[in-house]
């Protein structure tokens, strides 16, 4: 189906999210407490917090509020990006296995294992293809995901023999989401690679497409020959669920889009105003090429951390989640440089990190991460909603004790099966 999207509804889209964004900030500003109660739209407010000003804003924008709250509740899954010094493998893989059991059980929709090398963070995950596999056999409903294949270092011909078998292994529960990669070190596996990894990316994804489908690709045979291969075991999905990656790029989302795909991306270095104004170019490349937009995903991965009491909460992560951003400090280095930067993060002295960490954790603790209470939490995930995210990916293994881990699971469990409908 050819499906197109007028500018008209475009410039409405973003103008309608622009202010329910600007109504989601006053009511969390103001401790306004938002549901709907048969179909009509119910507020909590403290005295005094309804000023003239805003009711008139609320009746003007009432039916977005209320479109906003009958919305599909958000989807969550996991997603796993230890680092090594915080256990052992064996202990990882326990974590994991334990993690996707109550995950199978308390209705999240997926679990994402990466592909990282030569690094220490994320060290437990160097081929998600054989974790997936693994996983295949402990679970029975929730997808199996890469999160994600840096397709730039992989043959698409190895990429589906592999995940088909996993296919097979989960009854057709495979997704897939592909990155170019970024870190220079990875591309020991293919240092040819590295400078013109974007285009390969999309040169790699359509024959990957194309064997997932049973189609065959050109390739040269020992004796020097040219040949056409497929890939055995043929999958069970006729087509493959496909994620791409994007973080800070607006090019990446219209890109992502016009090769329809689902989204993945995360709040790193934006806020959610920055990314759903991304989300409409995204959008907007599905519709210009014939892709419905309402069937397509876009998932947030956000670090995790819930506790009974703010403060509480507060206090245990901060040191763990301060450890882990501390080991990523050298990643910000070769970040930068991929994106025309010169940060080296090995001239900073001990103060200047020591800043450098207090204001990080602070903003993500605020508004960038799942971390507080699953009350204090209600409008981040509000606005992500409302900017058009259906998936949040909860990024749960960067330094909790499997205890923590687990607890934080218990307490989302709760939103999942009512839903984020109760509390901008």
């Amino acid at each position: 189906m050819n499906f197109q999207v007028s500018p008209d509804y475009l410039i409405t889209w973003r103008q309608k999210v622009s202010s329910l964004f600007e109504l989601l900030r006053l009511f969390k500003a103001k401790q306004i407490e938002i549901s709907l109660r048969n179909g009509e739209l119910h507020l909590k407010a403290p005295k005094g917090a309804l000023s003239p000003e805003l009711q008139n804003q609320i009746k003007a924008q009432k039916q977005a509020l209320i479109d906003h709250l009958k919305a599909e509740k958000l989807d969550f899954s996991l997603f796993f990006f230890g680092k090594a010094e915080d256990t052992q493998p064996q202990g990882a893989y326990e974590l994991l296995f334990r993690a996707a059991q109550f995950a199978e059980k308390h209705g999240f929709c997926g679990i994402w294992t990466p592909e990282r090398h030569f690094d220490s963070l994320g060290a437990f995950f160097p081929s998600p293809a054989v974790l997936a596999a693994a996983l295949a056999r402990e679970t029975k409903h929730m997808a199996l995901r890469a999160g994600s294949v840096v397709l730039p270092l992989q043959d698409p011909i190895r990429v589906v023999e592999e995940w088909s078998v996993v296919d097979h292994l989960s009854s057709g529960r495979v997704e897939l989401s592909f990155a170019t990669g970024w870190h220079s070190n990875d591309f020991a596996l293919a240092p040819e690679n590295y400078r013109d990894r974007h285009q390969i990316l999309y040169n790699r994804l359509q024959e990957v497409h194309k064997l997932w489908r049973g189609e065959s690709i050109p390739r040269q045979e020992g004796s020097g020959s040219q040949i056409q291969v497929q890939t055995y075991p043929r999958p069970l999905q006729p087509d493959l669920p496909v994620w791409l990656t994007a973080i800070g790029n607006p090019d990446s989302y219209r890109r992502i889009g016009a090769s329809g795909s689902h989204l993945l991306t995360c709040l790193l270095d934006q806020e959610v105003e920055e990314l759903a104004e991304k989300l409409i170019l995204y959008r907007q490349a599905l519709s210009e090429n014939g892709f419905d937009p309402q069937k397509y995903k876009v998932g947030v991965f956000l670090h995790t951390f819930l506790g009974h009491e703010l403060e509480q909460t507060r206090r245990e992560v901060e040191a763990p989640f301060k450890s882990y951003l501390k080991s990523t400090l050298h990643l910000l280095g070769k970040l930068s440089h991929s994106a025309g930067l010169n940060i080296d993060p090995s001239h900073f002295d001990a103060e200047e990190e020591a800043a450098l960490l207090d204001f990080a954790f602070e903003r993500y603790f605020s508004r960038r991460a799942l971390m507080g209470t699953p009350e204090s939490v209600q409008p981040l995930l509000a606005q992500l909603k409302a900017a058009g995210v259906n998936e949040i990916a909860c990024l749960m293994d960067f330094g909790p004790t499997p205890a923590q881990i687990m607890r934080s699971l218990e307490l989302i469990s709760p939103m999942i099966s009512e839903g984020i409908h109760q509390r901008a």
